[in-house]
């Protein structure tokens, strides 16, 4: 009876796990290497660096003010279908010196975007279709504070959605739209220009 009683409490435990996704890209830079790891590919010269302390871990992306056009790239097969969730640990020391600044994108073959994550110079935090014009506006970001952001990329010619959460919050949803040029094989973190 006991046996019984135990398989029956872990039957218990077992169905109210919650489900999770699983994860199909994951990566901080505690690697600390920017093209032979899970980054495929650099534009410009973005760094890892330990100052200013890193969100967790040892390293952090490091993108220089007032140098060129910086991205850190991951290259994936392209695909044309699916949701995407993307989060990262965002840190500004500054103001930008122009809108529209770009921190993330996805796109597909060279410089078709997707979706942008960009920041204008009063530091508000924005998401934008590129391909319908839609922006979502986010918070204004405070210089020297760490920021969970996330997106969500549902792909699709006719019924595409995407989303933007900082640090948990939702600040709007972009639903049945275009959100998905000839495919998407590239996500890159980093800055379009100095």
């Amino acid at each position: 009876m006991i046996f019984l009683l135990r398989a029956f409490v872990l039957f218990l435990l077992l169905a109210a796990a919650p489900a999770e996704a699983v994860r199909i890209f994951t990566c901080g830079f505690e690697e600390n290497n920017l093209t032979s790891t899970i980054w495929t590919s650099t534009i410009g010269t973005p760094t890892i660096v330990t100052t200013p302390a890193p969100h967790s871990g040892t390293y952090a992306g490091a993108i220089t003010a007032g140098a060129a056009r910086q991205f850190i790239r991951n290259l994936s097969a392209s695909v044309t279908s699916g949701t995407y969730f993307i989060r990262g640990y965002l840190r500004i020391a500054g103001d930008p010196s122009f809108n529209d600044r770009e921190l993330f994108a996805t796109f597909s073959s060279g410089t078709v975007f997707a979706a942008r994550l960009r920041m204008d110079t009063n530091r508000t935090l924005e998401m934008a279709n590129v391909i319908t014009g839609t922006v979502i506006t986010g918070p204004i970001l405070s210089v020297d504070t760490w920021y969970r952001v996330e997106m969500r990329h549902l792909l699709s010619d006719t019924v595409g959605e995407m989303e933007l959460l900082v640090d948990g919050t939702s600040y709007g949803t972009i639903t049945n739209e275009d959100t998905l040029p000839t495919n998407i094989n590239r996500f890159g973190f980093g800055s379009d220009a100095s």
